[in-house]
């Protein structure tokens, strides 16, 4: 989260894809880190049909927020210790 989580205007944390769910509402929006996701739901956002360019914006700012103020709640990890 450190690394790929603060958004820095011009550079490539500033990217986002918008991927809309399936098998429940919302979307998740992708960054420029690997396998990071931020998971926005619509009753977040003040419109009921926003586009693509609102939600990714209100994700990254999610994302940004979690770079900067980390709070782990959560670690999955296949390793044996």
């Amino acid at each position: 989260m450190k690394e790929f989580g603060p958004v820095h205007a011009g550079g490539p944390a500033g990217d986002f894809n918008v991927i809309s769910l399936n098998k429940t509402k919302g979307w998740v929006v992708s960054g420029h880190g690997y396998g990071m996701y931020t998971y926005v739901n619509p009753s977040e956002l003040e419109t009921n049909s926003p586009d693509d360019l609102t939600i990714g914006v209100f994700g990254r700012s999610k994302r940004n927020n979690d770079g900067q103020n980390p709070n782990i709640i959560y670690v999955n990890s296949s390793k044996n210790n």
